[in-house]
């Protein structure tokens, strides 16, 4: 797991999203059960603390006016969306497993990378860990 602190990773939290991808994507090429236990562990901790650390800039950057609509989009986005997603996990089991899990760690990977590359989106990922180092 990458725990990216403003010192360990000069507030860039890309590195997370591709070791996101990363793990994800390796799962379906893993064959010991207790070597995929061990990376969702570290996947779901650094999952965990890539949450708190969004979903407080989130929070303290949205007027106050506006805060109940804002986190009702983001739990749409996170909870609504979950069927969908199981359905199309679904699908893709029964044609290939391994494509299940290759397929979303590509998919992240090459979101991480097209992140990298925006300026707008560098400074927001300083900024999620300089509001963590501060607060």
């Amino acid at each position: 797991m990458v725990i990216c602190s403003p010192d360990l990773c000069d507030g860039r939290m890309d590195r997370v999203y591709a070791a996101f991808g990363f793990v994800i994507g390796s799962l379906g090429f893993i064959p010991y059960t207790w070597i995929d236990f061990g990376l969702l562990l570290l996947l779901g901790l650094g999952n965990g603390y890539a949450a708190i650390l969004l979903i407080t800039w989130i929070q303290t950057r949205t007027p106050k006016e506006m805060l109940g609509r804002m986190m009702a989009l983001l739990m749409l986005s996170s909870t609504g969306l979950f069927p969908i997603s199981q359905a199309i996990a679904g699908v893709l089991s029964k044609w290939n497993l391994t494509l299940m899990f290759a397929l979303p760690g590509v998919l992240v990977l090459l979101i991480t990378v097209w992140i990298a590359l925006q300026p707008e989106l560098k400074s927001f990922s300083a900024s999620l860990t300089n509001a963590e180092a501060e607060g």
